[in-house]
C-alpha cells in the first residue's frame, strides 16, 4: 500500500464496510476527503480512555485492541469500522485503542459524525438486534414459515 491513500482509495475502503456500504458514493467520498490516515508501529497507541472523541475509524491493515483499563475488550481487524456514539455530551472515549499487530499501513480516522453515518450505524445495529431475536426464537427473518407454525395453512 502506497504512503498515502488517495480519495478513491478511502472511499473504497469505506464503502466495502458494512457499516457505510448502504451510504450513496457522492456523500461518502466527501467523507473521506475529510478523513486522516495514521501510519501506526506496534504497541502504539491510537486514543486512551476519556481522551475526546476522534469519531469514527477504519482499521486498514492490521490489528488494534480496544482496552477497558488492562481488559482487551474487543479486537478489531483489518476492514473493521469503530466508532463510539454516545448520547452524552462529554464525548469522551470509552476504551483505550491499541495497535496490536502492523502488516503495514494504517487506519485511517474520520473527524465528525455525520448524519449519514448515525442512521446508518442504527440501522445495522437494528438489523442486528432482529437477527438475533429471531434466531433465539427459531425463526430467520425473511424465511418461510413451516405449515406446522403457519395458523392459517
Amino acid at each position: 500500500m502506497a504512503d498515502t491513500l488517495t480519495l478513491i482509495e478511502k472511499t473504497v475502503h469505506m464503502k466495502s464496510s458494512d457499516v457505510f456500504r448502504a451510504i450513496p458514493t457522492e456523500p461518502l467520498a466527501q467523507l473521506a476527503a475529510r478523513a486522516k490516515e495514521v501510519m501506526l508501529d506496534r504497541g502504539e497507541t491510537v486514543f486512551r480512555e476519556g481522551d475526546d472523541d476522534q469519531g469514527v475509524f477504519i482499521v486498514i491493515e492490521g490489528v488494534v485492541e480496544l482496552r477497558k483499563g488492562n481488559a482487551v475488550v474487543r479486537v478489531l481487524g483489518s476492514g473493521t469500522v469503530h466508532g463510539e456514539l454516545f448520547l452524552q455530551e462529554s464525548g469522551a472515549h470509552q476504551y483505550t485503542a491499541v495497535a496490536r499487530e502492523v502488516y503495514g499501513d494504517a487506519a485511517v480516522f474520520v473527524r465528525g459524525f455525520p448524519a449519514e453515518i448515525a442512521r446508518a450505524l442504527v440501522a445495522l445495529l437494528t438489523d442486528d438486534a432482529r437477527t438475533r431475536a429471531a434466531a433465539s426464537a427459531g425463526s430467520v427473518p425473511g424465511a418461510p414459515i413451516p405449515a406446522s407454525r403457519n395458523a392459517s395453512a
